[in-house]
């Protein structure tokens, strides 16, 4: 019994895991930001979540607290923290060096009239692209940019917990609406 008891826990876990990290209720104090139904506006209103009621969220920011009806949300996406750079600027930045390595070796080529071979220009890439790519992420690792999640705040929460004891496993379901 309690080896089909594990394989049933075994069996629902995992997707019930993911769907709880699809749908986990976004903690008290977390960074949103939010697009409304009415008008033409393109405009974010950023701010912090105080609390989720059943039909409104509680939000604050610089000019004080207030309650938005759900229904009037049109988009919401809520801060997952911040993200490094540093790929990117080691790709823009790589490419960046190669692009004037190659341009350099051109113009040396031009200037001397040599008739360089490709070899050069090759070699005027990779001499580029090392420095290019190196101040690149550098750069990308300086300048941490926000990142969204998207949330529908009329959505449900659902959430599995298991809390292991000397007992045995409690298993407990959360849903909210």
């Amino acid at each position: 019994m309690h080896r089909f008891a594990f394989l049933l826990v075994l069996a629902v876990l995992p997707p019930a895991q993911s769907l709880h990290a699809q749908r986990s209720a976004t903690p008290a104090d977390s960074a949103v930001r939010i697009r409304f139904r009415q008008g033409d506006s393109e405009e974010w209103v950023y701010a912090n979540l105080r609390r989720a009621g059943t039909d409104s969220l509680h939000l604050s920011n610089e000019l004080g607290a207030f309650a938005v009806a759900k229904v009037d949300i049109a988009e919401a996406e809520v801060s997952r923290g911040r993200r490094s750079n540093t790929t990117r600027g080691l790709l823009v930045g790589g490419g960046i060096g190669a692009v004037a390595g190659v341009a350099t070796a051109g113009v040396l080529d031009a200037v001397t009239e040599d008739n360089f071979e490709i070899e050069y220009f090759l070699l005027g890439a990779a001499l580029g692209f090392v420095p290019g790519a190196l101040l690149g992420a550098g750069t990308g690792a300086l300048t941490r940019s926000e990142r969204w999640e998207r949330v529908d705040p009329q959505a449900p929460a659902i959430g599995l917990y298991l809390n292991p004891g000397a007992e045995g496993t409690v298993v407990g379901l959360s849903l909210s609406f």
